[in-house]
C-alpha cells in the first residue's frame, strides 16, 4: 500500500556525490597489457590427458585501478584442457597500475596471448567402434543423402563422451562433407552409459564407424 510520507528529512533524498569515471574501463592493446603484467610469475602448464601439447591460448582480462585482476576469461585455445589452469594462475597476478594522461589510475581490459608447451599424462581412453557401440543405449543410423554414398563404404566420425555419458564433441578426418550432416544428425540422438575404469567414470574419445549396406 502506498501512503503519504510525513515528517521526512529531505536530506535522505539528496543525491550522493559520485565520480562518473569510477567504473570506467579503458581498452588496451595486447602489447600494452604485456608491459603491465611484466614481473608476474610465468604460467606453469600442467600435463594434459589429450589434445595438442604445443600451441597458443588467448585470454581476456580486466584489472581494477590497483592492478588486481578482476576477470579472466579464455577466448580460444589450441587445447581447451589448459584454459582453466591458465585462468586460475592469471587471476592471482598483480598488474602495474595503469594511468591516464592526467596521471589517474584507471581500470583496463584487453587480451593476452600465451604460447604453451606441455606433455600428455594419463591419456584418455581411446575406444574402438565396437567398444563405443557396447556403451551406446540409443543407436540411430544415418540417413544418407541420395547419391552421397555407395554400398560397402565405411564412414567414420571421431567422438568424445564425458563422465556422465554425454556426447561432447564430434570431428571428421577423411569423411566427405556431403555426408557429415547425416552423421551429426544420427550421433546427436545417441545415448551412452558412462565408461567405468577402476571403479570411476571416465571421459573418453573414440571412432564410430558406419558401414553403408
Amino acid at each position: 500500500m502506498l501512503e503519504e510520507l510525513k515528517g521526512y528529512d529531505p536530506a535522505l533524498f539528496t543525491p550522493l556525490m559520485s565520480n562518473d569515471n569510477l567504473f570506467a574501463s579503458v581498452p588496451v592493446t595486447s602489447a600494452q597489457i604485456d608491459t603491465l603484467v611484466a614481473g608476474n610469475s610465468p604460467i606453469i602448464w600442467p600435463p594434459v590427458r589429450s589434445g595438442n601439447t604445443k600451441g597458443h591460448l588467448a585470454m581476456y582480462i580486466s584489472a581494477d585501478r590497483d592492478g588486481h585482476i578482476r576477470e579472466a576469461w579464455p577466448l580460444n585455445s589450441d587445447n581447451a584442457g589448459l584454459e582453466d589452469p591458465a585462468r586460475e594462475q592469471v587471476r592471482k597476478w598483480l598488474l602495474k597500475p595503469a594511468v591516464d594522461r592526467s596521471g589517474n589510475h584507471v581500470q583496463v581490459d584487453g587480451g593476452l596471448g600465451f604460447t604453451f608447451s606441455t606433455t600428455i599424462e594419463d591419456p584418455l581412453p581411446q575406444l574402438t567402434n565396437d567398444e563405443i557401440r557396447q556403451l551406446a543405449t540409443n543407436i540411430v543410423e544415418p540417413v544418407w543423402p541420395t547419391g552421397s554414398v555407395h554400398r560397402g563404404d565405411v564412414i567414420e566420425a571421431e567422438i568424445s563422451v564425458n563422465e556422465q555419458g554425454k556426447l561432447t564433441g564430434m570431428g571428421f578426418t577423411k569423411t566427405p562433407v556431403a555426408v557429415q550432416g547425416a552423421v551429426i544428425n544420427a550421433l546427436q540422438q545417441w545415448k551412452f552409459r558412462p565408461l567405468i575404469r577402476d571403479g570411476k567414470p571416465q571421459y573418453f574419445h573414440g571412432t564410430v564407424q558406419f558401414k553403408v549396406e
